[in-house]
C-alpha cells in the first residue's frame, strides 16, 4: 500500500479506513468511504499514538508497516476492487449528462422541429398555432 494523507481518495484509503474501524480506532460510518478526511486523519493519529509512531496523521511507511503486522492485508482482501463508492456515483452522473447532451447533439435539426401547425401531434384543431409565431421545438431534450 502506498502512503496516504489528507485529501487522498480511492480504494487504498477505503482499505485503511476499514482497518482503522476494525482495530477500534474509529467508527466506519463517521468517515467518508474512500476519502482521507479529517475523521480518518484523527483515527490515524490515534493509531500512531497507540503504537509509538510519530503522530503525523498520515498513513506513512512506518504506520503502514505496523498495520501490516496487525492484519492490514486481511482487511485489504475484503475490500472489492474496481469501482468504489466514490467513483461509482461520479461515473453514473457523467453517463446521465452525456445521454442528455446527446439527445440534441445527435438529432438532426430538421427532425427537431414540430409540424407547421405548432402541435407536435399534427392536429391543428387541438392546439392551433398563433399566426406568425415560430414553430415549437419537438426535441426530447429539456435544453434544446
Amino acid at each position: 500500500m502506498t502512503p496516504l494523507q489528507l485529501g487522498d481518495t480511492g480504494r487504498n484509503v477505503e482499505v485503511w479506513q476499514r482497518f482503522l474501524a476494525q482495530a477500534w480506532f474509529a467508527e466506519y460510518d463517521t468517515m467518508v468511504p474512500g476519502v482521507f478526511d479529517e475523521a480518518t486523519e484523527a483515527a490515524t493519529h490515534a493509531f500512531q499514538a497507540q503504537y509509538a509512531i510519530e503522530p503525523t496523521g498520515q498513513a506513512d511507511r512506518e504506520t503502514i508497516e505496523q498495520a501490516e503486522l496487525l492484519g492490514l492485508d486481511r482487511v485489504e482482501t475484503l475490500v472489492p476492487k474496481g469501482i468504489s463508492k466514490v467513483t461509482g456515483p461520479a461515473i453514473l452522473a457523467m453517463i446521465v449528462a452525456l445521454s442528455l447532451l446527446s439527445q440534441c447533439m445527435l438529432t438532426p435539426t430538421s427532425s427537431r422541429l414540430a409540424p407547421s401547425s405548432g402541435n407536435p401531434l399534427g392536429n391543428p384543431l387541438d392546439n392551433p398555432r398563433t399566426p406568425g409565431a415560430p414553430a415549437r421545438s419537438a426535441c426530447p431534450g429539456w435544453f434544446c
